[in-house]
């Protein structure tokens, strides 16, 4: 979902530098891979789960033992054309302020694509912070969907379910 809205606004460029930001195994950035997007970087909390993104071959780089809410200690402020954040934003993960940090990787008009878990949006007041966002940095949504699938989780299906934004930085 989160590379196929990416794709509505970006295309394919081997010049263009993305970061998968909590990677994970690398889903991802095999996804990314197959769809033509060959400049992309990798970050994780676990460094087993990096190993995992690595073994994918899908990543210029990945790093692992990387803290979200220190990410700027590891790469340079504006330096990335896209910034992709998908199943990290959800219960007992991350802080809505990851945003800020997010945000502040992204060269002038670069994309953040993000996922959030829906009972995770309800519970943590991520869309004040979303808007905190966009009043300090000019980050602008240019895509969203609502209320769409993100996996099987739970007996209730609203636990399956994610919102996904495009933001565009300021230019």
């Amino acid at each position: 979902m989160a590379v196929r809205l990416l794709m509505e606004h970006l295309k394919p460029d081997e010049r263009l530098k993305l970061l998968d930001a909590g990677c994970g195994t690398g889903l991802v950035g095999s996804v990314l891979g197959r769809n033509g997007f060959t400049g992309v970087q990798g970050f994780d909390l676990s460094p087993a789960m990096a190993e995992r993104a690595i073994a994918t071959n899908c990543y210029r780089e990945v790093k692992g033992d990387i803290d979200i809410m220190r990410v700027r200690e590891h790469y340079a402020e504006s330096s990335f054309d896209a910034v992709l954040c998908v199943g990290v934003f959800t219960l007992g993960h991350v802080p809505p302020q990851a945003l800020h940090e997010l945000i502040a990787l992204l060269k002038p008009g670069g994309l953040l694509v993000i996922s959030v878990r829906k009972l995770y949006y309800d519970e943590s007041g991520f869309q004040a912070e979303l808007d905190v966002a966009m009043a300090r940095s000019g980050i602008e949504i240019i895509g969203q969907l609502k209320d769409a699938r993100y996996n099987q989780d739970g007996p209730d299906e609203t636990e399956g379910l994610a919102h996904y934004w495009v933001l565009r930085g300021r230019v």
